[in-house]
């Protein structure tokens, strides 16, 4: 291999090793990870999950208030017309996400000439590496929202559709599980609550349909008591919604099929713990199949990005509700190997996602954390 062009032959072989690993089954590799799950790469990330968009930014309307024309009449009864403004434009940054794997050109000759089963282990080692990266970086930011009212760079978590509720709500409702549609505009990261949720101002009346749900625990300790219980319970039937059977077929219903709460160690933990002590007060609305707390038949699984949080939240979520938009063309797309003149001795090959996460119904969707009154 003495002499060989490293922008053409080298790339060239690196490639086609590379469309090798990925369309061959590979002998495993053991990777340590310090993540235990990936829920949101595994099932949202996925090409029958997203949805497809062109355009410079993710566009969405939905109907978001009702009108008033609608009344009983009198036969020949004299009506005045007018035509209601229902419909909202929800609007968000595309973000990308890229990850590179490298190769040196020492590195290749050394794999080369070892012969193409070494090379072949060496791509699986430098894609695996990556498509890890990515998808830590991935699930961490689907669990934030953007850093603050000027990032530009990152999604528009779950958080950020999801408002937790204020000590001020948690006076005015009467204390912990009584629960209401008033999660409004969202907090960004560094804390400040933002203008608007996806560009509708969500704390103005006409716009109250876009709120979701939220309320309080008993104590700030996770501790789960039968009035958290019914704190669930109560959430979960307040985020399902039925249509009116001449509109089936054009507007689809909430029937929480694809339900989902998600939670830290402290929550999880102090719920099985109340099933091994068989807690007659709970039920059974609480329990547990194949290793996983059920809550009225919705799975709850611990979320390692929420461990960290000390309100213990509870987010109910249904994954039909939030989507991933993706930029046609930009869904993990390989661009590569390459080199460039600052490091004539450095092949990169990239992975590219364009995207950002929708909301369809925000009140389909529902938090529980503990938050003092105010």
């Amino acid at each position: 291999m003495a002499g060989i062009d490293f922008t053409t032959e080298a790339q060239d072989l690196w490639k086609n090793t590379q469309a090798k690993y990925l369309k061959k089954a590979p002998a495993p590799l053991v990777v340590l990870s310090e993540r235990h799950k990936w829920p949101t790469v595994n099932r949202r990330l996925q090409k029958d999950k997203i949805v497809i968009q062109g355009g410079p930014k993710v566009s969405l309307g939905i109907t978001i208030r009702g009108s008033t024309g609608t009344t009983h009449v009198a036969p020949g009864q004299i009506r005045d017309y007018s035509v209601a403004d229902v419909r909202e434009t929800l609007d968000m940054p595309w973000v990308t996400s890229s990850v590179d794997d490298v190769l040196f050109y020492r590195e290749f000759l050394t794999n080369v000439k070892a012969g193409g089963e070494q090379l072949y282990n060496l791509a699986k080692q430098r894609l695996c590496d990556a498509i890890y990266r990515q998808a830590d970086d991935l699930e961490s930011r689907a669990w934030k929202s953007p850093d603050s009212s000027t990032d530009k760079l990152n999604p528009c978590g779950y958080p950020y559709y999801i408002t937790p509720i204020t000590g001020a709500q948690v006076t005015a409702q009467g204390g912990a599980g009584k629960g209401l549609h008033q999660g409004a505009n969202p907090y960004y990261s560094d804390g400040n609550v933002a203008a608007n949720c996806a560009g509708v101002d969500a704390s103005l009346d006409k716009n109250k349909l876009f709120r979701n749900y939220n309320d309080t625990w008993s104590n700030a300790t996770g501790d789960i008591t039968a009035s958290d219980v019914r704190a669930i319970s109560r959430a979960l039937r307040a985020i399902k919604f039925e249509v009116p059977f001449s509109a089936k077929g054009m507007v689809e219903a909430v029937k929480g099929g694809n339900m989902r709460g998600c939670t830290n160690e402290t929550l999880i933990a102090n719920l099985e713990e109340q099933l091994r002590a068989n807690n007659d007060n709970l039920g059974t609305d609480i329990v547990k199949y194949q290793n996983m707390v059920l809550i009225n038949g919705a799975p709850i699984e611990k979320i390692d990005d929420l461990d960290a949080d000390t309100t213990n939240p509870l987010y109910l979520i249904d994954e039909d509700q939030i989507v991933p938009v993706v930029l046609q063309g930009d869904f993990f797309r390989r661009q590569g190997p390459m080199t460039d003149a600052r490091q004539p001795d450095t092949m990169v090959t990239l992975t590219w996602l364009t995207y950002n996460y929708a909301v369809l119904n925000r009140r389909a969707l529902a938090i529980i954390s503990y938050v003092a009154a105010a």
